[in-house]
């Protein structure tokens, strides 16, 4: 069975930070994402605060600077797309050497923070992917398939949750996103997607 993403799980864990205090400043060197299951925490993301609740999802790319305040209990991973090895004592805060960048159109524009509906299949899927033993985690039959619908449900939940994406210049894609949420109720054709796009439709298609 052949799958759109194929990363190497870095890190997989509950974690726990019952403490109030501010932790400090560092770079992301891999790409991290957390899904709050009791949080009272503001997170700041390359300047931006971010108020951290149950049921928060938080993605981080590498390059990004972060920092946090607050308590914090959440289910922790970490991927790695540029197919390294794992480190048995892989550590966020110890690593030193920074992924390559993972081009994609949509990871791109995802928010850094977002909460998604489907609150129990997130946990069901880390509560799976943490029952692995840590050392043979990526050998284990089902890990990618399970990643591979970790990762379809967040690039879902985040267009449906109507949060704002973190693109800076809208895509031709991003202008078919917002035709299409402003006119939903109409008969959209892909032959004006393409027009508002300004793309061949075949290409729209493929996109």
């Amino acid at each position: 069975m052949s799958f759109i993403y194929s990363p190497t799980i870095l890190q997989c864990m509950h974690f726990k930070h019952p403490s109030c205090s501010a932790g400090a400043v560092r770079k992301v060197m891999d790409y991290e994402f957390d899904f709050c299951v009791g949080c009272d925490r503001e997170m700041w993301i390359d300047g931006q605060c971010h108020k951290l609740e149950k049921g928060c999802f938080v993605i981080r790319k590498p390059g990004q600077i972060v920092h946090a305040n607050g308590s914090y209990d959440c289910y922790m991973l970490t991927l790695d797309f540029s197919n390294r090895k794992p480190s048995e004592s892989y550590s966020r805060n110890e690593a030193t050497k920074m992924q390559e960048e993972f081009s994609s159109p949509i990871w791109d524009i995802l928010p850094s923070v977002f909460k998604p509906a489907h609150y129990d299949d997130y946990v069901r899927i880390f509560e799976s992917l943490i029952s692995a033993n840590h050392k043979n985690t990526n050998k284990t039959p089902d890990a990618l398939a399970r990643i591979n619908e970790l990762l379809h449900l967040v690039v879902s939940d985040a267009y449906l949750s109507g949060y704002p994406l973190n693109n800076k210049t809208k895509t031709p894609i991003d202008e078919v996103y917002s035709f299409i949420k402003s006119h939903y109720s109409e008969d959209i054709t892909l032959d004006t997607l393409a027009s508002v796009a300004h793309l061949n439709k075949n290409y729209l298609v493929r996109r």
